[in-house]
This record gives structure tokens, sequence and C-alpha cells, in this order.
């Protein structure tokens, strides 16, 4: 049986983001090659593991199996993206036939001549195939995340999804800045499976209401129906930029910042800077623009990211295994 490996984690340090997209990814693989032995290694809190664990396609393993192909889904330095852990890969790289290295960063990883490495972020360098694979076509967005047709925006709703930073401090301040505007009447908070926040929220008007989702099974139809969506960079944003979401990005961290203004230059989101930096007054004129700026950030958003990352990667992943089988 051809065994897939993702060596990934979720704990209250790394948030969701990278064990999602590997389950994810291997939802895709399961679908299309049922007899695949699919595993997950990694640490993962409770939380993560019991949100895990209810999805399907593979299993949840301690590190140490062999695979035919391993996928390295990591951020082994919460700051610093572009770090990764030079003995993890290759510990990955003795015990598995094929690695592929999913770059987290804006820079090459420069990996072994033999390991493929597949990255996204806009300013990145320019792609070097076979080894070095780049562009917003990998976005880690699937197919079946992305609504079939155009569903009706609700042009008094916001969707705030802040990731898994610990604390409430940044979700506050973004409540803050929202009780501020007007036209919001109501706003759906996405918690994290991660680092959970208690319900209710305060800061919103009198005549604002909110609801908190715990464990929803799909975002989509939050993302297709939101008149802004909130995000601190992360997945989410380019899923929000797939379902042609207007998208409002909120730096919990200086590098998230720093890539919200890449995605901004090319016209496809607000960056709301870092929220350290920015004042209320800041946030709440970020989230006005991007609410008056809405349908063209949203077809601007939806043209660049077509909501096929994933399924992109899921090839690779098959190509490789054949590739290690020969």
């Amino acid at each position: 049986m051809a065994q897939i490996l993702f060596s990934t984690h979720a704990t209250a340090n790394t948030g969701f983001g990278h064990a999602a997209r590997c389950a994810r990814l291997a939802g895709l693989l399961a679908a299309r090659r049922p007899s695949l032995d699919i595993a997950l290694e990694g640490a993962f809190s409770d939380s993560a593991r019991a949100r895990l664990a209810a999805m399907s396609g593979f299993r949840l393993t301690a590190p140490g199996e062999p695979a035919d192909v391993a996928i390295y889904d990591r951020m082994d330095d919460v700051q610093a993206p572009e770090v990764w852990d030079p003995a993890h890969l290759d510990d990955l790289r003795r015990r598995c036939r094929s690695v592929l290295f999913m770059a987290n960063g804006r820079r090459d990883p420069e990996m072994p001549a033999e390991v493929t490495a597949i990255g996204y972020k806009p300013g990145g360098p320019p792609a070097r195939p076979p080894r070095l694979l780049w562009g917003l076509e990998f976005a880690p967005v699937a197919g079946d995340m992305v609504p079939a047709l155009p569903m009706v925006r609700q042009h008094d709703s916001a969707l705030v999804a802040l990731g898994g930073a610990q604390g409430s401090d940044g979700l506050l301040a973004v409540l803050d800045a929202m009780s501020r505007i007007d036209a919001l009447r109501h706003v759906d908070v996405i918690d994290s499976p991660v680092n959970p926040i208690a319900a209710p929220l305060p800061g919103l008007r009198a005549n604002q209401s909110q609801s908190v989702h715990r464990g929803v099974p799909s975002l989509t139809p939050f993302l297709a129906s939101a008149a802004v969506v909130i995000a601190s960079y992360g997945h989410l944003g380019y899923e929000a930029m797939a379902c042609g979401a207007p998208l409002c990005l909120v730096g919990q961290k200086p590098f998230q910042a720093d890539y919200a203004d890449r995605l901004a230059e090319r016209g496809l989101c607000i960056s709301a800077g870092l929220l350290a930096d920015n004042g209320p007054e800041g946030l709440t004129e970020a989230i006005s623009a991007t609410l008056s700026a809405g349908d063209q950030l949203g077809r601007a958003a939806s043209a660049a990211v077509d909501g096929r990352g994933l399924d992109r990667i899921a090839d690779l992943i098959l190509s490789a295994l054949g590739r290690a089988a020969a």
C-alpha cells in the first residue's frame, strides 16, 4: 500500500492553518486514490487533535513512520516563517523516498536538490521548475471551498477570523473599530481550534449582534456572504479571496503585515498594517475602505486566486508518488 506522510503541527503557539492544509490535501488525495495510507504526524493540542480526528481521509500518528512521499508543512518559528528545521527535514529524507516542502515565506528555501519546494507568497522568488514551484496558483484553497454560484452578500454583516493568536486583545480592537461603522449590524466571529475565546465578546454597539462559531465544517457560506472579512493573513485570507470576499488584513505579527502589504499592492485586499501600530481610528478607516471598494476588491481577488491551489499540490504529490514507485 502506498504511503503518504504529512509532517505538520497545531499547538497553542502555531495555530491550525498548516494542519488544516494537510488535512484538506489528505482529503483530496483519499478521494482520488482511496487505497492510499495517509498519515499526519506532529505535535497537536487536545482541541486541534479532536478537530482533526473528526475529519476523514487520514490518520494521526506519532513521528517516526516511513513513507513513500512526505510533505513538510510546518512553522518552526512563529515569528519568522522562513525559518525551517534542517534536522527535521533530514529525518524525513532518511525515512521517506520523496519529500515535498511547503515554503511559508517569500524567499527561496534552498532545498536539497531532490526536494521539491512549493510557495505562493506574492513577492517571492521566480519559479525554477521542477525543484522550486511558486505563485498564487498554489494558494491554499481547494475547488470545493469556492461556491459554484455567486451568493448574495449581506451588506450589513462582517466576518472576523484572526486565527490562532493567543489572547483576545486583537479581536477586541477589531470589534471596537467595527462598532464605529454604522453600516455593520452583525458580526460573525470564527473561534480558533487551538486558542478558544470566551463569548459573548464586548466592544460592539447595542444595536449590533454577534455570533461566535466553533468547529464550523465549512467557512465558505460565511466567506461568500459577508460584506467584509477581517483576517490576520493566514490561509483563510486566501480562501476569502477565492470566494471574492472584500478582505481587510490585520497583521498581528510583523511578517503578516508585510505579506498583507504585498497583496494590497496588487489590489487584492486592504491592508490595515500591524495591529500594534494601528489605533481604533486606523482600523476603522481600513475596514471602511474595504467596504467601499468591496466589489472591485472581490473581482480582482477571485481572478487572482482561482481556488485550485490545493488540487494542483495534490497532483504534484501523486506525481511524486509515481516517481517513488518507479
